[in-house]
């Protein structure tokens, strides 16, 4: 019995390994495939639900990304990541969102995708003061993510930080060739286009 259920688990970890991998790669129909094994032989896997749930978060199917994070909060009440993505789906609407934010952060839950929620419910209110600080933080904690590098830059952009906001409108569209963003490319190539154009030095 004790033998079974170690097989068991190493075969769940390798299974959740497989999976995470080919979302790190943006092969993201083989991700599907292995979180789903796993969820077809242990329904409420937490892991499992929540590559779903980023899965889906990343190509703007929040419905299904809230049902994913919805069941698992039902496992694990408190889930952080959990928390904080059904904040950004369901916006700043919702009563109290900057305040349980900060406290998630203030119980030492010091989490990128916490960071950018919080930013993304300052950028709503247009603080972008606070908004740049916080998308800084998250992008800290996860130097190459291209959603957060962009939301960044339009921070910046906001706060006619002409020079910086380049930067990362060119580390947002760098980090975007690993795999799927919120972030329309094309958007991002014609800002970059004017704001190059605007710094460049005068030829008269």
């Amino acid at each position: 019995m004790h033998i079974t259920r170690v097989s068991t688990i190493s075969t769940l970890h390798t299974q959740l390994s497989h999976a995470y991998a080919a979302y790190v790669a943006g092969d993201l129909e083989t991700a599907i495939g292995a979180y789903q094994d796993v969820l077809a032989k242990t329904p409420r896997q937490v892991d499992a639900l929540l590559g779903l749930a980023a899965i889906e978060l990343a190509r703007n199917r929040f419905a299904d990304a809230h049902i994913h994070y919805q069941q698992v909060l039902i496992e694990q009440p408190e889930h952080p990541t959990a928390t904080a993505a059904l904040y950004l789906i369901e916006g700043v609407e919702r009563p109290g969102v900057e305040a349980k934010l900060k406290l998630l952060l203030d119980r030492g839950i010091d989490a990128p995708y916490i960071h950018f929620a919080l930013g993304n419910t300052y950028a709503r209110k247009e603080r972008w003061t606070d908004a740049q600080v916080a998308y800084f933080n998250a992008l800290h904690g996860s130097p190459n993510n291209a959603d957060y590098a962009y939301n960044l830059a339009v921070s910046l952009d906001h706060l006619q930080q002409s020079k910086s906001a380049l930067t990362y409108y060119q580390l947002a569209k760098q980090a975007a060739r690993a795999g799927h963003v919120a972030f329309n490319p094309a958007a991002v190539d014609a800002r970059i286009a004017a704001l190059t154009n605007a710094l460049a030095p005068s030829t008269q």
